[in-house]
């Protein structure tokens, strides 16, 4: 049987990661598990039965799950209608987008949809998707866009091809992470074609309110502090209030490969914060940032967490990288590769950035590897929670 399934491990997660329990029935009892969607249930839509599921899902604040079914028998169209994107609500799925469905602009049909196309869920339930598009006017150069779909619509918020919200350019290419913040606030970078410097400045950061897409970094701009331009971007996150957090490689900045990438936040006026800069100094003043993971995940606050590669430490490799966060005015060290475990039993060393969350209380929530275990592999890895000061561990391997 494959299934879908609400835990205990999923509730702990969730409530930490939106800092609160919740208490919709769906999550009320640790350890109660409901089946949501299964092989052989009927299509929500009626038009076939469920074949397989796909395994990326999402989970909003409160208690929404939006699925993928990467494949449907005995649907109506073959092929052509046998995937969508889903969303489980009030205790009943809904299909939000199918395979072979129009497009928005009725330029092209959806085609199949898997895990990677499934970008994120609103708080309100609308599902953030990209796609690639069939029988589209212009073939290869306008069948991919970035997609808003709810329980009544899909809107299209960009299309390959199609004009970009700047004097010059049109939308060419998207990012393969992108975030949601609150209802329906979404963050995506990319690239451009057709803009004025070419290569010197066709690639972006973009902020989506409402379905309606504005650039709010892009390749050749200047950096908020100092002297250099932003060159490159890594992967945003936005919160409900519009603050995004973004990495940035830079150009022509005044220390060379020494301070030539950063961290940054656009506010929710267009404004931009610089969080983190290579080269600064560590918040206990052992070693220099060298590096930094794209992963920078953002609360309500606009208080972010990342992790970090330092130079110049007291330790060598041995307390050379952290997990830290950043408001933009201060830095706090929340883990250092070399502290001791919480339990003693080992020392923290690498850490894995897949597992990365703050919450709205500042409280950070890592994956770490250890050494110096007493049993070895049977017990080097965990999930640990910190703000500041002592290390909570939540779970330890073995």
């Amino acid at each position: 049987m494959v299934h879908l399934r609400t835990s205990w491990y999923h509730a702990i997660v969730t409530a930490f990661c939106v800092g609160l329990l919740t208490v919709n029935p769906v999550w009320a009892q640790l350890g109660s598990t409901q089946i949501i969607v299964q092989q052989g249930d009927a299509a929500p839509d009626g038009n076939g039965t469920i074949g397989s599921l796909g395994a990326i899902t999402r989970l909003n604040d409160a208690g929404q799950v939006g699925y993928i079914v990467d494949q449907y028998n005995g649907t109506a169209g073959g092929a052509l209608d046998d995937s969508s994107i889903n969303l489980f609500t009030g205790g009943v799925s809904q299909v939000i987008v199918r395979e072979g469905d129009a497009a928005p602009d009725a330029n092209g049909l959806q085609n199949n949809f898997d895990g990677s196309d499934f970008k994120g869920l609103g708080s309100g339930g609308a599902v953030l998707f990209t796609n690639s598009l069939t029988g589209t006017a212009g073939g290869t150069a306008d069948d991919i866009g970035v997609f808003q779909g709810t329980a009544s619509s899909v809107s299209q918020i960009a299309r390959e091809l199609s004009p970009a919200p700047v004097a010059t350019g049109d939308w060419d290419s998207f990012g393969g992470t992108m975030s949601v913040g609150g209802s329906n606030i979404h963050g995506f970078v990319g690239g451009m074609i057709n803009t004025p410097g070419g290569t010197a400045d066709d690639s972006f950061v973009a902020r989506a309110i409402g379905g309606s897409a504005t650039i709010v970094a892009r390749e050749g701009d200047t950096i908020p502090v100092g002297t250099g331009t932003f060159g490159s971007f890594g992967s945003p996150y936005v919160n409900a209030a519009g603050q995004m957090s973004f990495y940035a490689g830079l150009t022509g900045t005044a220390g060379g490969t020494a301070d030539n990438v950063g961290l940054f936040r656009v506010n929710a006026d267009g404004s931009e914060t610089q969080l983190v800069r290579k080269g600064s100094t560590a918040p206990d003043g052992n070693g220099t940032f060298s590096g930094f993971q794209t992963v920078v995940p953002i609360n309500s606050s606009g208080r972010t967490v990342f992790q970090s590669s330092l130079t110049g430490t007291g330790g060598g490799t041995a307390d050379n990288s952290g997990t830290f966060s950043s408001s933009g005015g201060s830095i706090t060290q929340i883990a250092r590769r070399g502290d001791t475990a919480p339990d003693g039993n080992g020392t923290l060393s690498s850490i894995a950035s897949n597992g990365l969350r703050i919450n709205d209380s500042n409280r950070v929530a890592f994956i770490n590897s250890l050494t110096g275990t007493a049993n070895g592999t049977l017990d080097d890895s965990g999930l640990f929670v910190g703000s500041g000061g002592a290390l909570t561990q939540i779970i330890r391997e073995g």
